[in-house]
């Protein structure tokens, strides 16, 4: 991010909780598809049993691509589908982005002190960006993870509801898996944000500088605009690519639990991060990881760039007011 230091922490915490809102709602339906991609478990892998001789996996799938997934969604559940989860979505973007862009703001500030203090130079601001945005988003993600939780398992209802309301869905959670129920999953949640955000700002802050050159030097650019919009999209574009395969073991394993049959067909899928990935690679091979791909990238990318550029603009208001 760049003038991170204009306003106040505080300040950073509200743009990063309004960016969150405003992206959800951008990108909520390709979030739904590429949710129900990553999960259309088939029966046979379920159960962790080898596949029969000439079985068609394909044909077997309910969503064969985005566009269809989408028309299929929309043609059994309506419309409003693909905005299932958005309560519990909209309560973790908000949550999340507030936590995010606060802590990114007062790290970096801690970081800046330390290196002045020990060298008398201000850190490198890659380097700077990197750990300040893994460090961001390791705590943005544990303090709302029931949150992403919720949002995962309200996306994959179909007509058959397992949870008829928010307030339900954390009662019938808290009842029958426990409080524990509330992070299945986690551990991949953490591998994978620490690196997610850590490249997410990195390489924000890097395209963000060529590109305020580059419209420097051509008194705006070509197309009009923000730096931070183009800089936040290529981030996003970036960062999910590299850590898809962490996301798709944390969906899975989110929907582990007592109802986990209510959702996918049948059987069970390992419930640990090492056997679930394991499991992947044997029985729908390393292509299973990056299911999803093209729906979480037109969700990422203008979701990422969204957010970048919503904060950069709450930013100016405080600045100039």
């Amino acid at each position: 991010m760049s003038n991170s230091n204009t306003v106040a922490p505080w300040q950073e915490a509200i743009s990063g909780a309004v960016a969150g809102v405003a992206s959800r709602f951008v990108i909520a339906p390709l979030d739904v598809i590429k949710i129900r991609l990553q999960l259309q478990l088939l029966p046979t892998l379920l159960a962790a049993t080898p596949l029969r001789s000439g079985q068609n996996l394909t044909n077997e799938r309910i969503y064969s691509g985005m566009v269809q997934a989408g028309y299929r969604i929309v043609r059994e559940e309506g419309i409003k589908a693909l905005w299932k989860g958005n309560v519990s979505a909209t309560y973790l973007y908000f949550t999340y982005g507030g936590v995010q862009f606060y802590s990114y703001a007062r790290i970096r500030q801690i970081l800046e002190a330390i290196s002045n203090r020990l060298t008398g130079n201000p850190p490198q601001r890659d380097i700077t960006s990197f750990v300040a945005g893994a460090t961001a988003g390791l705590v943005g993600t544990v303090v709302t993870y029931p949150f992403d939780l919720l949002r995962t398992r309200f996306a994959m209802q179909t007509a058959e509801k397992v949870y008829e309301s928010f307030p339900r869905a954390l009662s019938h959670i808290f009842i029958h898996e426990g409080l524990q129920g509330f992070y299945r999953g986690i551990l991949p949640a953490v591998y994978q944000i620490g690196p997610y955000m850590g490249i997410s700002f990195s390489t924000q802050s890097f395209f963000n500088r060529q590109l305020q050159f580059l419209n420097d030097k051509t008194n705006g650019m070509p197309v009009r605009l923000s730096p931070e919009f183009l800089s936040g999209g290529l981030a996003g574009a970036i960062s999910k690519t590299v850590v898809m395969p962490f996301d798709a073991i944390r969906k899975r394993l989110q929907m582990q639990g007592p109802d986990q049959q209510r959702f996918f067909a049948t059987g069970k899928v390992p419930r640990t991060f090492v056997a679930c990935a394991a499991h992947v690679i044997r029985y729908e091979g390393f292509g299973a990881f990056w299911r999803g791909w093209v729906p979480s990238m037109l969700k990422s990318a203008p979701g990422t760039a969204v957010t970048f550029w919503v904060v950069a603009e709450m930013k100016k208001l405080f600045a100039n007011g």
